[in-house]
Protein backbone atom coordinates (compact mmCIF):
# COMPACT_ATOMS: atom_id res chain seq x y z
CA UNK A 1 0.00 0.00 0.00
CA UNK A 2 0.86 3.51 -0.27
CA UNK A 3 1.95 3.61 3.46
CA UNK A 4 4.42 0.81 2.87
CA UNK A 5 5.67 2.07 -0.64
CA UNK A 6 6.42 5.54 1.40
CA UNK A 7 8.61 3.11 3.99
CA UNK A 8 10.72 1.38 1.32
CA UNK A 9 11.12 4.22 -0.30
CA UNK A 10 12.58 6.08 2.84
CA UNK A 11 14.71 3.36 2.74
CA UNK A 12 15.72 3.55 -0.70
CA UNK A 13 16.49 7.86 0.00
CA UNK A 14 18.59 6.92 3.08
CA UNK A 15 21.04 4.51 0.48
CA UNK A 16 20.50 7.15 -2.36
CA UNK A 17 21.84 9.95 0.16
CA UNK A 18 24.74 7.38 0.75
CA UNK A 19 25.23 7.07 -2.59
CA UNK A 20 25.73 10.82 -3.16
CA UNK A 21 27.50 11.51 -0.32
CA UNK A 22 30.43 8.84 -1.22
CA UNK A 23 30.31 10.07 -5.17
CA UNK A 24 30.87 13.82 -4.32
CA UNK A 25 34.40 12.78 -2.94
CA UNK A 26 35.24 11.44 -6.28
CA UNK A 27 36.34 13.16 -9.16
CA UNK A 28 33.33 14.86 -10.78
CA UNK A 29 32.87 14.98 -14.64
CA UNK A 30 32.96 18.56 -14.78
CA UNK A 31 34.17 21.14 -17.41
CA UNK A 32 34.19 24.48 -18.39
CA UNK A 33 31.66 25.67 -20.81
CA UNK A 34 31.83 28.25 -23.23
CA UNK A 35 30.24 25.85 -26.70
CA UNK A 36 27.06 26.82 -28.66
CA UNK A 37 24.24 26.10 -26.81
CA UNK A 38 21.86 23.49 -27.26
CA UNK A 39 19.17 20.57 -26.12
CA UNK A 40 17.48 17.52 -26.49
CA UNK A 41 13.69 17.88 -25.99
CA UNK A 42 10.86 15.47 -25.88
CA UNK A 43 7.22 17.91 -25.73
CA UNK A 44 3.92 17.07 -23.86
CA UNK A 45 1.26 14.84 -25.01
CA UNK A 46 -1.66 16.82 -23.33
CA UNK A 47 -0.81 15.74 -19.97
CA UNK A 48 -1.49 12.42 -21.20
CA UNK A 49 0.43 10.35 -18.33
CA UNK A 50 3.00 10.39 -15.68
CA UNK A 51 5.28 8.00 -13.19
CA UNK A 52 5.93 8.35 -9.70
CA UNK A 53 9.31 9.75 -8.91
CA UNK A 54 8.99 10.71 -5.35
CA UNK A 55 10.03 7.02 -3.91
CA UNK A 56 13.02 5.23 -6.01
CA UNK A 57 13.06 7.74 -9.42
CA UNK A 58 12.70 7.02 -13.08
CA UNK A 59 15.49 7.81 -16.26
CA UNK A 60 15.16 8.64 -19.51
CA UNK A 61 18.12 9.11 -21.88
CA UNK A 62 20.04 11.88 -22.96
CA UNK A 63 21.67 11.54 -26.49
CA UNK A 64 25.28 12.98 -27.59
CA UNK A 65 25.44 13.45 -31.34
CA UNK A 66 28.14 12.52 -32.99
CA UNK A 67 31.44 14.42 -33.29
CA UNK A 68 30.20 16.50 -30.10
CA UNK A 69 30.72 16.90 -26.67
CA UNK A 70 27.91 18.39 -24.58
CA UNK A 71 28.00 20.03 -21.29
CA UNK A 72 24.85 19.42 -19.75
CA UNK A 73 23.92 22.81 -16.99
CA UNK A 74 20.15 22.57 -16.63
CA UNK A 75 17.06 20.30 -16.52
CA UNK A 76 13.42 20.98 -17.41
CA UNK A 77 10.96 18.53 -16.37
CA UNK A 78 7.05 18.65 -15.96
CA UNK A 79 6.13 16.94 -13.24
CA UNK A 80 2.79 16.27 -11.21
CA UNK A 81 1.88 17.01 -7.84
CA UNK A 82 -1.18 15.98 -5.77
CA UNK A 83 -2.91 18.70 -4.00
CA UNK A 84 -3.36 22.83 -4.86
CA UNK A 85 -0.26 25.23 -3.94
CA UNK A 86 1.88 22.09 -3.69
CA UNK A 87 5.71 22.78 -4.61
CA UNK A 88 8.86 20.86 -5.86
CA UNK A 89 10.96 21.21 -2.71
CA UNK A 90 13.90 19.62 -4.20
CA UNK A 91 15.71 17.23 -6.54
CA UNK A 92 18.02 14.36 -6.86
CA UNK A 93 19.74 13.62 -9.95
CA UNK A 94 22.31 10.65 -10.96
CA UNK A 95 23.44 10.68 -14.38
CA UNK A 96 25.17 7.13 -15.27
CA UNK A 97 26.17 5.67 -18.81
CA UNK A 98 24.51 3.26 -21.22
CA UNK A 99 24.69 -0.41 -21.00
CA UNK A 100 22.86 -1.80 -23.49
CA UNK A 101 19.89 0.21 -23.75
CA UNK A 102 19.42 0.91 -20.06
CA UNK A 103 21.52 3.03 -17.14
CA UNK A 104 24.82 1.52 -16.20
CA UNK A 105 24.71 1.45 -12.32
CA UNK A 106 28.21 0.25 -12.34
CA UNK A 107 29.21 3.77 -14.33
CA UNK A 108 27.70 6.57 -12.22
CA UNK A 109 29.00 10.01 -13.85
CA UNK A 110 27.28 12.41 -11.36
CA UNK A 111 25.13 13.01 -8.72
CA UNK A 112 23.62 15.92 -7.32
CA UNK A 113 21.32 15.79 -4.37
CA UNK A 114 19.04 18.47 -3.05
CA UNK A 115 19.16 20.79 -5.78
CA UNK A 116 15.99 23.59 -5.85
CA UNK A 117 14.22 24.67 -8.90
CA UNK A 118 14.69 28.08 -9.71
CA UNK A 119 11.07 28.14 -11.56
CA UNK A 120 7.63 25.82 -11.67
CA UNK A 121 5.21 27.34 -12.71
CA UNK A 122 1.61 25.88 -12.86
CA UNK A 123 1.06 24.70 -16.49
CA UNK A 124 -2.68 22.32 -16.26
CA UNK A 125 -3.98 19.57 -14.95
CA UNK A 126 -3.15 15.65 -14.88
CA UNK A 127 -5.68 13.35 -14.80
CA UNK A 128 -4.87 10.15 -12.41
CA UNK A 129 -7.13 7.01 -12.13
CA UNK A 130 -8.88 8.41 -8.76
CA UNK A 131 -6.90 11.94 -8.42
CA UNK A 132 -6.39 14.70 -10.88
CA UNK A 133 -2.42 16.36 -10.11
CA UNK A 134 -1.22 20.12 -10.60
CA UNK A 135 1.62 19.61 -13.70
CA UNK A 136 4.36 22.07 -12.80
CA UNK A 137 6.99 23.20 -15.58
CA UNK A 138 9.84 22.51 -13.45
CA UNK A 139 13.55 24.05 -14.16
CA UNK A 140 16.71 23.22 -12.39
CA UNK A 141 20.72 23.79 -12.62
CA UNK A 142 23.07 21.88 -12.18
CA UNK A 143 26.80 21.67 -11.78
CA UNK A 144 28.02 21.75 -15.32
CA UNK A 145 28.86 18.13 -16.23
CA UNK A 146 30.35 16.93 -19.24
CA UNK A 147 29.01 13.93 -21.40
CA UNK A 148 31.75 13.50 -23.76
CA UNK A 149 30.76 12.13 -27.45
CA UNK A 150 33.02 10.18 -29.63
CA UNK A 151 33.71 10.51 -33.62
CA UNK A 152 31.65 9.01 -36.02
CA UNK A 153 29.05 7.63 -33.66
CA UNK A 154 26.05 9.33 -31.12
CA UNK A 155 26.65 8.76 -26.86
CA UNK A 156 23.57 7.99 -24.77
CA UNK A 157 23.88 8.76 -21.43
CA UNK A 158 20.47 8.64 -18.62
CA UNK A 159 19.44 11.32 -16.33
CA UNK A 160 17.99 9.54 -13.66
CA UNK A 161 14.79 12.14 -11.41
CA UNK A 162 13.75 11.86 -7.83
CA UNK A 163 11.75 14.37 -7.00
CA UNK A 164 10.03 15.56 -3.37
CA UNK A 165 7.30 17.19 -2.93
CA UNK A 166 6.53 19.68 -0.24
CA UNK A 167 3.57 18.19 0.69
CA UNK A 168 5.38 14.64 0.91
CA UNK A 169 3.03 13.39 -1.32
CA UNK A 170 3.26 11.59 -4.74
CA UNK A 171 5.40 13.28 -7.42
CA UNK A 172 5.09 11.79 -11.20
CA UNK A 173 7.32 13.10 -14.09
CA UNK A 174 4.90 13.26 -17.38
CA UNK A 175 4.88 11.09 -20.02
CA UNK A 176 4.05 10.55 -23.57
CA UNK A 177 3.35 7.70 -26.24
CA UNK A 178 3.44 10.40 -28.90
CA UNK A 179 6.98 10.33 -29.13
CA UNK A 180 9.99 8.67 -28.10
CA UNK A 181 13.68 10.24 -28.43
CA UNK A 182 16.09 7.86 -28.41
CA UNK A 183 15.17 4.55 -26.08
CA UNK A 184 11.96 4.43 -23.63
CA UNK A 185 11.87 5.17 -20.48
CA UNK A 186 12.87 4.00 -17.30
CA UNK A 187 11.31 3.72 -13.81
CA UNK A 188 13.44 2.35 -11.03
CA UNK A 189 12.55 -0.53 -8.03
CA UNK A 190 14.80 -1.11 -5.44
CA UNK A 191 14.04 -4.07 -5.18
CA UNK A 192 14.15 -5.42 -9.24
CA UNK A 193 16.14 -3.05 -10.83
CA UNK A 194 15.26 -1.01 -13.97
CA UNK A 195 11.76 -1.46 -15.34
CA UNK A 196 11.25 -0.74 -19.10
CA UNK A 197 8.09 1.75 -20.09
CA UNK A 198 7.65 -0.22 -23.49
CA UNK A 199 6.53 2.98 -26.09
CA UNK A 200 6.62 5.28 -23.58
CA UNK A 201 8.80 8.34 -23.03
CA UNK A 202 9.29 11.60 -20.88
CA UNK A 203 8.89 14.73 -21.13
CA UNK A 204 11.72 16.76 -20.95
CA UNK A 205 13.96 19.61 -22.13
CA UNK A 206 17.90 18.84 -21.15
CA UNK A 207 20.20 21.95 -21.99
CA UNK A 208 24.31 23.02 -21.92
CA UNK A 209 26.24 23.76 -24.45
CA UNK A 210 27.78 21.49 -27.12
CA UNK A 211 31.46 21.38 -28.77
CA UNK A 212 32.55 19.90 -31.93
CA UNK A 213 35.04 17.53 -31.05
CA UNK A 214 38.46 18.70 -31.49
CA UNK A 215 40.03 17.19 -34.43
CA UNK A 216 43.05 15.95 -34.85
CA UNK A 217 46.28 16.49 -37.37
CA UNK A 218 45.99 14.96 -40.34
CA UNK A 219 49.67 13.46 -39.91
CA UNK A 220 50.97 10.84 -37.90
CA UNK A 221 54.20 10.12 -36.93
CA UNK A 222 55.40 6.23 -37.70
CA UNK A 223 56.43 4.50 -35.47
CA UNK A 224 54.65 6.28 -32.56
CA UNK A 225 52.02 5.07 -30.33
CA UNK A 226 50.25 5.71 -27.06
CA UNK A 227 47.78 3.77 -24.99
CA UNK A 228 45.42 3.40 -22.75
CA UNK A 229 43.04 5.85 -24.46
CA UNK A 230 40.99 6.97 -22.84
CA UNK A 231 42.86 6.68 -19.65
CA UNK A 232 42.34 7.60 -16.06
CA UNK A 233 46.03 7.73 -14.82
CA UNK A 234 48.91 7.44 -16.84
CA UNK A 235 49.36 7.96 -20.64
CA UNK A 236 52.11 5.32 -21.63
CA UNK A 237 54.56 6.60 -24.76
CA UNK A 238 56.52 4.21 -27.31
CA UNK A 239 58.06 5.83 -30.13
CA UNK A 240 61.23 4.22 -32.56
CA UNK A 241 62.76 7.45 -32.58
CA UNK A 242 62.96 9.71 -29.49
CA UNK A 243 60.37 11.68 -28.11
CA UNK A 244 61.19 15.09 -27.44
CA UNK A 245 58.41 17.00 -25.96
CA UNK A 246 54.75 15.98 -25.16
CA UNK A 247 52.44 18.70 -24.65
CA UNK A 248 48.07 18.19 -23.48
CA UNK A 249 45.75 21.41 -23.92
CA UNK A 250 42.21 20.78 -22.92
CA UNK A 251 39.32 22.18 -24.84
CA UNK A 252 39.83 25.71 -24.33
CA UNK A 253 43.15 25.82 -26.14
CA UNK A 254 45.00 26.30 -22.20
CA UNK A 255 48.11 24.21 -22.23
CA UNK A 256 47.71 21.32 -18.62
CA UNK A 257 50.95 19.34 -19.32
CA UNK A 258 54.12 20.41 -20.80
CA UNK A 259 56.98 17.49 -20.58
CA UNK A 260 60.26 17.31 -22.05
CA UNK A 261 60.91 13.42 -23.35
CA UNK A 262 63.87 12.58 -24.55
CA UNK A 263 63.71 9.03 -24.54
CA UNK A 264 62.28 6.39 -26.90
CA UNK A 265 59.47 5.43 -24.31
CA UNK A 266 58.00 7.05 -21.05
CA UNK A 267 54.75 7.82 -18.86
CA UNK A 268 52.52 10.64 -18.69
CA UNK A 269 50.68 11.33 -15.14
CA UNK A 270 47.11 12.61 -16.03
CA UNK A 271 45.61 11.51 -12.97
CA UNK A 272 45.17 15.31 -12.03
CA UNK A 273 43.24 16.22 -14.97
CA UNK A 274 39.54 16.70 -14.81
CA UNK A 275 37.54 13.96 -16.91
CA UNK A 276 36.93 15.34 -20.49
CA UNK A 277 38.17 15.29 -24.10
CA UNK A 278 42.02 17.15 -24.68
CA UNK A 279 44.74 17.48 -27.69
CA UNK A 280 48.24 15.60 -27.02
CA UNK A 281 50.53 17.72 -29.34
CA UNK A 282 53.82 15.21 -29.30
CA UNK A 283 57.33 16.01 -30.92
CA UNK A 284 59.58 13.50 -32.55
CA UNK A 285 62.56 14.53 -33.82
CA UNK A 286 62.06 16.93 -36.73
CA UNK A 287 58.02 15.93 -36.63
CA UNK A 288 55.08 17.14 -34.73
CA UNK A 289 51.80 15.39 -34.53
CA UNK A 290 48.59 16.34 -32.16
CA UNK A 291 46.27 13.15 -31.12
CA UNK A 292 42.90 13.83 -29.05
CA UNK A 293 43.01 11.68 -25.64
CA UNK A 294 39.58 11.49 -23.33
CA UNK A 295 40.36 11.19 -19.68
CA UNK A 296 38.39 9.52 -17.76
Amino acid sequence: DAQESRGLGDVYKRQLSFLLITFSTQAQTTIESGGTACNEQNPSNNFEVASGISFWGAASDLTVPADTDFALTTINANLWVLGAGVTITSIDIVIYSDSGGLPDGNNLLAAYSGLVPVSQPLIGTGVGTNMDFDVLDVTFHIPTTALVGQTGATTTYWVHIIATASNADLVGWEGTTASIVGNPAFIFDFFIGWIPLPGRDFVYDFSGDCTPILGTSENTIKGFRFFPNPTSNVINLNSQDKIERVAIYNILGQKVVDQNINAISSQLNVANLVTGTYLMEVSVEDKTATYKIIKN
